[in-house]
């Protein structure tokens, strides 16, 4: 949507084509959860608060980083040649920190599956801000603050994630 091109489609429709994939394969069991193991039913107790509180610290900067994508793919900002399979790298990177936002959302609101959703973001993140200490003048890179706030980010998130899911699940004696 943020593209002049259709083709950047293709890559957003297969990624939707694994979700749908993995939602599929994924169904809910029927057998019955374990007493040992209850499922809050509510939204509110479902939430997680500090991964909550650092999904919303890291929005900002996040969207300001994807909009600043965005205004570089239709300024024709340098480097406009960086294709990769004819597909123009400005789109793509504006979409990688707002999934990021978006998958650390699912995970602070625990939806199924939510360990999944929360090692994926804290990879992704790491390895943008690795990736901007290693290139710190590529057009993606976060820059000087932008790689260690992401590096920082993504170990409180994997301690915050790993808390509580020692939390909801004890270690049994």
């Amino acid at each position: 949507m943020l593209t002049t091109t259709w083709s950047q489609l293709w890559p957003a429709g297969g990624l939707l084509m694994v979700a749908a994939l993995l939602f599929v394969l994924g169904e809910r069991s029927t057998d019955r959860p374990s007493v040992a193991e209850p499922r809050p039913t509510s939204l509110a107790t479902r939430v997680d608060i500090p991964a909550l509180l650092l999904t919303v610290a890291a929005a900002v900067p996040l969207i300001w980083f994807a909009a600043e994508m965005v205004a570089s793919a239709r300024a024709g900002r340098y480097p406009n040649d960086d294709i990769t399979v004819g597909l123009s790298h400005w789109p793509l990177q504006a979409a990688l920190p707002l999934a990021m936002l978006a998958d650390a959302g699912l995970t602070a609101v625990r939806q199924s599956g939510w360990q999944v959703s929360a090692w994926t973001v804290v990879a992704g993140t790491a390895w943008m801000g690795v990736f901007s200490v290693a290139y710190p003048h590529h057009a993606g890179s976060f820059g000087l603050l932008g790689r260690a706030g992401a590096i920082l980010w993504s170990a409180l998130f994997a301690a915050t994630t790993r808390r509580s899911s020692r939390q909801a699940h004890p270690p049994e004696e």
